[in-house]
């Protein structure tokens, strides 16, 4: 089994405002009009087979055109909206063969595609439409979720709802949608709730409910390294929360009662500048989708596989972010494979239960390394040549010397050092232990915990919500909370045996799953 591409959908960007550019295409000869064709663009339905554009857009010279953003909404960059961009979608557009798949919301947004929420005219359920950037070459856009298609072939004699049993959720159906800005890949799926990304900031003293979720994002793990596949992008960002059964189902009404009408913010051309068809005339904000609702429920959904690969045919990186890459990936010295996934598992379970990256949060290899070299001890020989060959670094102790570190600098020794005087083995040791604030007050904090003892299959709820605590509760009333001392230490021997600089010194799946800090779970796990 062999597969690759290029294409993943990565973590958020930061909202922006004020006065941006965008390059937009200015058609060339004969070819369509752009503007004719964003009004009635070219789709193609495509089933679940991998997909071969029939419509290329016209080539075309490049125009720049500043777009004025007239108020704050948490929406994309408008300078995504280019020739190989993203394409403009509005509330109210139909997408698909027939106007298939009509747009009632945005789910959210990356750097490599836009996700949009719609009704489904054949079967009136809300489906999930990521509608990937366009690319600029014919090939580049033949080569987009090449990855995703190969895993949902290695999948196919699998039902949606076994793999939604495992955790596992994979495109129903693809097609292509070419506009102004070129032709993109579109995957249509399921209707799914908030990623698990800041789960920890609100249920971080249900620890019962946060290893529940992280020995899910084992068990899935475990289900797809057992049919030969790696994810390649394990990170919580690509986890989601499924939602309560009916919630596919849910009336425009309903729906808007739910998670609010879409907030907008309008896209206009500066003074001396046409608004041109490539650009969107509005930006449309995430929807908002809290995880004490009432509408999520406590079973995960492992999604994008655009840089999935198979185990017996690995690539020499995936891509993923440094807060999550194992050294193999960032020196590419090392063959990838499960032992590097279990590499990002350990990194994801790790903030999913403390809410914090373990290692880099800054983007920097430098910033990654300092932070592996504090667990991990110092950068082993293997590594040191692309350290300085590859990245252009240099050494803070001799570069020949294995028991100096590299990128550990006089602050970071001295934490270390400090922390190892108070009995701690490294820097992973002391995170676990340190108290952590949540976005939650002490009171909030009773009335969730009360609710662990309600089998109900939803997560706690509570009031108001994460987004308008975020914005209210002063941090002097945030509620604090500690691992307990027996739970640390499980945690630490769990991450502490994963973070080893070669591959073939990590655990094994087997062992994961049945490491005491998951207690019991294993022995109700069926490895379907």
């Amino acid at each position: 089994m062999q597969f690759s591409a290029d294409a993943q959908l990565s973590g958020e960007e930061q909202p922006q405002s004020g006065s941006q550019s965008t390059e937009v295409p200015q058609a060339a000869g004969e070819g369509p009009n752009p503007q004719e064709q964003d009004s009635d663009a070219v789709e193609e339905s495509l089933g679940s087979h991998q997909p071969e554009p029939e419509h290329q857009p016209p080539q075309a010279n490049v125009i720049t055109v500043y777009y004025d953003i007239e108020n704050d909404c948490l929406a994309e960059s408008i300078s995504k909206y280019e020739r190989g961009g993203f394409h403009p979608v509005h509330l109210g557009d139909s997408l698909g063969s027939g106007g298939r798949f009509r747009v009632l919301h945005k789910l959210g947004y990356g750097g490599f595609a836009t996700v949009w929420l719609c009704r489904d005219a054949l079967t009136q359920k809300l489906r999930a439409v990521k509608i990937n950037a366009a690319c600029l070459a014919e090939e580049e856009t033949k080569d987009i979720g090449t990855s995703e298609f190969a895993v949902s072939e290695t999948f196919r004699d699998h039902s949606a709802d076994e793999l939604a049993a495992n955790g596992i959720v994979l495109p129903l159906e693809y097609f292509w949608l070419t506009g102004p800005n070129g032709t993109h890949l579109c995957s249509v799926l399921p209707f799914l709730g908030p990623q698990l990304t800041y789960v920890s900031r609100m249920y971080a003293h249900c620890d019962s409910l946060l290893k529940d979720i992280c020995f899910q994002l084992v068990s899935s793990m475990d289900f797809l390294h057992r049919h030969g596949v790696c994810h390649g992008d394990f990170r919580p960002d690509n986890i989601l929360f499924q939602l309560v059964d009916g919630a596919d189902e849910w009336t425009d009404e309903e729906l808007y009662a739910a998670v609010g009408v879409p907030e907008t913010t309008t896209v206009v051309a500066m003074e001396g500048f046409e608004h041109q068809p490539t650009a969107p005339k509005q930006l449309v904000g995430a929807m908002k989708i809290d995880y004490g609702s009432g509408f999520c429920t406590n079973k995960t959904a492992l999604v994008d596989f655009g840089v999935a690969y198979a185990i017996d045919d690995p690539p020499k990186s995936s891509g993923i972010p440094l807060g999550y890459a194992p050294p193999e990936d960032i020196f590419q010295r090392s063959s990838m494979g499960p032992a590097s996934d279990i590499w990002s598992l350990a990194c994801s379970i790790g903030q999913v239960r403390m809410g914090c990256l373990l290692f880099d949060e800054r983007g920097e290899v430098e910033e990654a390394v300092a932070g592996m070299e504090g667990v991990l001890g110092p950068l082993p020989l293997l590594y040191r040549g692309p350290w300085k060959d590859d990245f252009g670094y240099g050494f803070v102790n001799d570069e020949t010397d294995e028991s100096l570190p590299v990128a550990m600098g006089p602050e970071d020794t001295a934490w270390l050092n400090t922390v190892k005087s108070k009995g701690f083995v490294n820097t992973l040791e002391a995170k676990l232990s340190r108290p952590k604030v949540t976005m939650l007050t002490a009171a909030m904090m009773e009335h969730i915990g009360k609710q662990m003892y309600q089998v109900t299959g939803v997560l706690p709820t509570y009031s108001p919500t994460m987004g308008e605590l975020l914005s209210t509760l002063r941090f002097r009333d945030r509620a604090p909370y500690s691992l307990g001392k027996e739970e640390a230490k499980q945690l630490f021997d769990l991450l502490n045996g994963i973070f080893k600089w070669h591959p073939e010194e990590r655990p094994s799946m087997e062992q994961v799953l049945n490491h005491p800090w998951f207690g019991y779970r294993n022995l109700c796990y069926y490895r379907g």
